[in-house]
């Protein structure tokens, strides 16, 4: 019995130190690549024995011979040669090098890709009109073109809110990249303020929590100079300016956001909401706690967040401010047509064209959707403009978490619902998923 014991653990150790040296070998010929600028050796996570932070040469004009060039950033972390590969298309930056839910659930390699235009993938000389889907897709599929060689396992693309937007994008340029894709919360906009996001809002939950939502907005707005004043004194006492578009109007601006936003995360619940209430810092300081402020409005957040509000403004869509109501608006001061257009890039020419989205609603509705499994929280306003499984759809489903907001994920169903999910990825994937995944709040 102890040879045989022995005999099971050096074969073991002998597969660790084959895979491992075949890891090496990918990196030293990854490093041959003249496309491949610099990789580095980084700190990994779970499951993975190993995590590389790569910049790959790509083209800013994926369909011209003599394009200018941009360095993309990416993560390249490994298990295993023989296990499913996750390639994530994210839709912003590199958020962090952590180990994404379908990686986990697969025990997958994982390739993280930075968005065009972000963080630390930005050209030299920005040129906009670059910044579309049709080249943010063959982005990813130059790098799976690269790293199809060296992984042989089946292939997933999987990204969350605007990530799930490029996942889809992806497919309908490269529809045969990789075997399936399962986006998050993606929305499928078909407006530059698409309406139907609006009457989902005003609909949204119970008419008690719209009513104090409602009353809540009212009574900020009625102590408004005041609630500025403390929102200045926030300001510089956290050195957070709020220049680019100025501070009342960014105030009036994180008001009409309310319930978009207090739907969209559940950072806080119906009963904290404040009523009838005129305490100018307890209103301040729930609007705080409901809108990142920072995050969206300082001046740093609205420059980074050019590139994405360019796309919603260019191809994408996004929504207005219409699910406010008649009386929050007759109340603004400072903005007098309020517009996602304040916060583009200046100086830049903004044209909506809707035949981008049109020609994706095309392909779907002609059998492009193969192998989707879609993910939405049921009280995320971005539900409302859910991708639709059309009747040709080929093995694609959508599950949507009953009191879900934008953070939904697999993990966070029901048990009957969760195993649905599971039989689903281990039929594509062929693999098992591990039961501690399967046991979770059975």
């Amino acid at each position: 019995m102890r040879k045989v014991f022995v005999f099971f653990v050096f074969l073991f150790y002998s597969g660790l130190i084959a895979d491992n040296n075949y890891l090496d070998s990918i990196i030293s010929d990854l490093k041959s690549n003249p496309d491949i600028k610099s990789i580095e050796k980084v700190k990994t996570t779970k499951p993975f024995v190993a995590t590389y932070r790569i910049f790959i040469n790509q083209k800013l004009d994926h369909f011209s011979d003599n394009s200018k060039t941009f360095s993309q950033q990416i993560y390249f972390s490994y298990v295993d040669s023989s296990r499913p590969n996750v390639l994530v298309t994210e839709g912003y930056d590199i958020y962090g090098n952590f180990t994404r839910e379908l990686s986990k659930l697969l025990n997958a390699n994982q390739i993280v890709v930075e968005h065009r235009f972000f963080n630390k993938s930005v050209p030299e000389n920005i040129e906009w009109k670059y910044l579309n889907i049709k080249q943010e897709a063959a982005d990813y599929h130059y790098i799976l073109f690269i790293f199809k060689k060296y992984l042989k396992g089946k292939w997933v693309s999987t990204g969350r809110s605007k990530g799930g937007q490029t996942t889809l994008f992806y497919r309908r340029f490269y529809p045969d990249d990789v075997y399936a894709s399962v986006p998050y919360v993606a929305p499928f906009n078909f407006a530059l303020e698409d309406p139907r996001i609006d009457s989902f809002i005003v609909n949204n939950g119970s008419k008690e929590c719209r009513d104090k939502i409602l009353n809540f907005q009212l009574h900020i707005l009625d102590n408004e100079d005041k609630c500025i004043d403390i929102f200045k004194k926030w300001a510089k006492k956290n050195k957070v300016s709020f220049d680019l578009i100025g501070i009342e109007k960014i105030f009036e601006y994180a008001v009409l956001e309310y319930p978009f936003t207090f739907w969209q995360w559940g950072n806080t619940s119906c009963d904290s909401i404040p009523i009838n209430c005129n305490e100018q810092a307890k209103l301040f300081k729930h609007l705080s706690k409901v809108i990142p402020l920072r995050g969206y409005y300082s001046d740093k957040s609205v420059k980074a967040s050019y590139p994405a509000f360019y796309q919603f403004c260019t191809q994408l869509g996004y929504y207005g401010y219409y699910y406010n109501d008649k009386e929050v608006l007759d109340k603004l001061k400072y903005l007098k047509h309020p517009t996602n257009l304040d916060f583009t890039p200046p100086n830049v020419e903004i044209r909506y064209d809707p035949n981008a989205m049109k020609d994706v609603k095309n392909w779907i509705n002609s059998g492009g959707l193969n192998r989707f499994l879609m993910i939405y929280g049921e009280l995320d306003p971005w539900r409302a403009t859910a991708i639709d499984i059309p009747d040709n759809g080929k093995d694609s489903y959508k599950f949507i978490l009953k009191g879900g907001n934008h953070r939904a994920k697999i993990l966070d169903f029901p048990f009957e619902e969760r195993m649905e999910i599971f039989n689903i990825l281990e039929k594509w994937f062929d693999v098992k998923i591990d039961n501690k995944f399967k046991e979770r709040n059975k």
